[in-house]
């Protein structure tokens, strides 16, 4: 846990300790080591009333109870962002995309995601191939691939049939939104 999460064990014995308490009272036990170590890592530096307030954020986005509680347990470290980031982003994938916020739920790791550096360039990207006619539609795995694989399979690939997909690519253009149609899990 020192190795991955070394923030947590910074943390005074009393707070480590409710972190570690709160925790297992999720439900989330010490065998799973690396969901356990993460969840204690966020959970130590978060007071009752801001774990209050991240589940009313997380409400009045659209989300259930239960809805925001299994999006913690599968990346606590939604409940790191600035509530700032969060609105941002999740007006970004249900206004700009159209993914209801209950899908959302089970893409948790997409809000660690940049918008900047990384979400909209690949938007752009998917974007210009739907409308050339190359693909068809946006998968949320797309925006989890790896640069280098991204990058290859869809600007490499197409680079020489749509020349402006390197300028996407770069960030050269402003990304508008796309269909409901467009985007699939």
């Amino acid at each position: 846990m020192y190795t991955s999460f070394p923030r947590s064990m910074s943390r005074n014995h009393e707070s480590f300790a409710k972190g570690v308490e709160k925790t297992i009272g999720l439900g989330i036990e010490p065998g799973n080591v690396s969901s356990f170590a993460n969840t204690v890592g966020v959970l130590s530096y978060m007071t009752l009333s801001t774990w209050e307030r991240k589940m009313m954020l997380y409400k009045s986005l659209g989300l259930s109870h239960e809805e925001a509680l299994t999006m913690f347990k599968n990346q606590p470290s939604c409940f790191a962002l600035s509530d700032k980031r969060t609105k941002i982003k999740m007006d970004f994938f249900t206004q700009k995309l159209g993914i209801s916020p209950s899908r959302l739920v089970s893409y948790p790791n997409i809000f660690l995601l940049s918008l900047e550096k990384r979400i909209f360039p690949r938007c752009c990207v998917l974007k210009l191939l739907i409308t050339k006619g190359f693909i068809q539609t946006i998968l949320l795995y797309h925006f989890r691939m790896t640069a280098q694989n991204f990058f290859h399979t869809f600007v490499e690939e197409y680079k020489d049939r749509v020349p402006e997909i390197v300028d996407a690519y770069n960030g050269k253009f402003e990304f508008e939104g796309l269909k409901l149609t467009n985007v699939l899990e």
